[in-house]
């Protein structure tokens, strides 16, 4: 048996302690604080009001413009749960609602030049440390890895749907 390794999570509080004989959900959240942190930080640098809630947003218009119910349901959330923290990235200058063309009622949510920065600086962050993790692991294990964790969760979605 391995010296366990006493971790941090992303908010700082103190984690079970990892061994090789840990559990894959113990080293999955491990390995998402890792990323996560990162990612924050790079978000903070650019604002510091900046939360882990307001860069899922802005990360949900990574494909371009989108409503804001669209943000919704693509964080498992409810739009009266996003809106405050749309209406705070709005009045940041982080975020603009304009007209959506195929619905004058609705509004898509678009990123301003600081938004833009904002993601940009965050994805180079995310790619960061997978770049990181490819030069660790090598790109096949970090290739096979993510297929499995795929495996995984795909296995799991159907398990939820035959419950």
């Amino acid at each position: 048996m391995s010296n366990p390794r006493r971790r941090l999570d992303a908010d700082g509080l103190l984690m079970i302690a990892l061994t090789t004989e840990s559990r894959i959900g113990a080293l999955a959240r491990r390995v998402a604080a890792i990323a996560t942190d990162e990612v924050l930080a790079a978000a903070v640098e650019c604002d510091p009001r900046l939360r882990l809630a307001h860069v899922r947003v802005l990360a949900a218009l990574e494909h371009g413009p989108v409503r804001a119910s669209a943000v919704a349901a693509r964080l498992g959330a409810t739009k009266q749960t996003i809106g405050p923290l749309v209406d705070e990235l709005v009045v940041w200058g982080i975020l603009t609602r304009e007209p959506d063309p195929a619905d004058r009622r609705a509004k898509l949510l678009h990123p301003t030049a600081s938004g833009s920065i904002v993601g940009q600086r965050v994805l180079a962050a995310a790619e960061a440390v997978e770049q990181r993790w490819r030069v660790l692991v090598g790109p096949d294990e970090l290739d096979h890895c993510r297929r499995t964790l795929w495996r995984l969760l795909d296995g799991q979605d159907r398990d939820e749907q035959n419950w």
